[in-house]
């Protein structure tokens, strides 16, 4: 009898133990999570080089997969051609992930658009870009809920249907949050963020953003101190300081929404952009935590040239 039953409780582990072995059932990454990626890209046999950004949230299970995804990715390409695209991934089925070997182990992570989820051109919304069945997997390193990730293949193409090479120079982290969406974001937040782009006359060059913003709780600021520093590679570069809080505006719903720094004429003189110019992120928050990703760009650069293709991202 006693060893009966002792088959009969290894019976009803057995399932658990196999499940653990598998790299899939882990208790430690569930939960909600804030994504963000940023790094290098060129298209295979093209030799068009560029950059790959990744931010957004998303509610991890045990079972590898995810209840909720809100994710953006952005390709920037440095030819001529304006082939930046822009895809937002919000079906949960688009992310999986996996422990083979358990936790102390490397994974793996991977995006992958869904018939469902849109892409389009990133300076033209209005023409879309079909990524359907197409991915990028990282590799995943996690702990204590928290992973850093390095994304070793993707099948992603651009606007103009290249594919991007394997693997590519993209890292992250995917961060755990504490406490639940917030529909609104207030208080002092730093700004930081960094990223590719092509303006329209097809120069390349790179942006870095970081500040102070007090944010409101009616999707505006009440003080504001950013600098946006940009360069080409056609020596065209500038530092410009937003300090009107006017600048500043955002809107968030269930945690997602968008944050737009616009120039003004109150802002430092060093901003040669043009008043009324902007740039637009996705915003994603959970519990007091934020990421921002760009979507769309009015600056100008100082000859002036439209940055009308950016991949940025950022916290704060």
């Amino acid at each position: 009898m006693k060893f009966k039953r002792m088959l009969l409780k290894m019976a009803a582990i057995m399932p658990a133990i196999a499940l653990v072995s598998m790299g899939v059932a882990h208790a430690q990454m569930a939960g909600p999570k804030l994504i963000s990626a940023f790094g290098g890209i060129d298209e295979a046999g093209e030799g068009e080089g560029g950059h790959l950004v990744v931010a957004g949230s998303t509610v991890l299970t045990n079972q590898g997969g995810a209840t909720a995804l809100n994710v953006t990715i952005g390709i920037q390409d440095s030819d001529n051609e304006d082939e930046g695209t822009t895809c937002s991934l919000t079906q949960p089925g688009d992310l999986s992930y996996s422990f083979p070997n358990g936790l102390n182990s490397a994974g793996t992570m991977t995006l992958t658009v869904n018939a469902l989820d849109s892409c389009w051109e990133t300076n033209d919304p209005s023409i879309p870009v079909d990524n359907t069945g197409n991915s990028v997997t990282f590799t995943l390193y996690a702990r204590n809920g928290s992973g850093s990730m390095v994304g070793t293949a993707t099948t992603l193409q651009n606007e103009g249907g290249d594919t991007l090479g394997s693997p590519v120079a993209v890292t992250g982290t995917v961060q755990a949050a504490s406490g639940g969406q917030l529909n609104v974001l207030s208080g002092s937040h730093l700004f930081n963020a960094v990223g590719g782009t092509t303006d329209d006359f097809g120069d390349s060059g790179h942006m870095g953003i970081a500040g102070l913003a007090v944010l409101n709780t009616h999707g505006g600021a009440n003080g504001l101190d950013v600098t946006l520093s940009y360069q080409d590679n056609s020596d065209e570069g500038l530092a410009c300081e937003l300090t009107n809080p006017a600048d500043l505006s955002y809107s968030l719903t269930k945690g997602v929404g968008t944050l737009t720094l616009t120039v003004s004429s109150a802002d430092s003189s060093t901003c040669a952009m043009g008043t009324g110019n902007s740039i637009t992120f996705n915003l994603y928050a959970v519990g007091g935590q934020a990421r921002i990703i760009s979507t769309s760009s009015s600056l100008q650069d100082t000859y002036p040239d439209i940055i009308n293709d950016p991949a940025v991202v950022g916290t704060f």
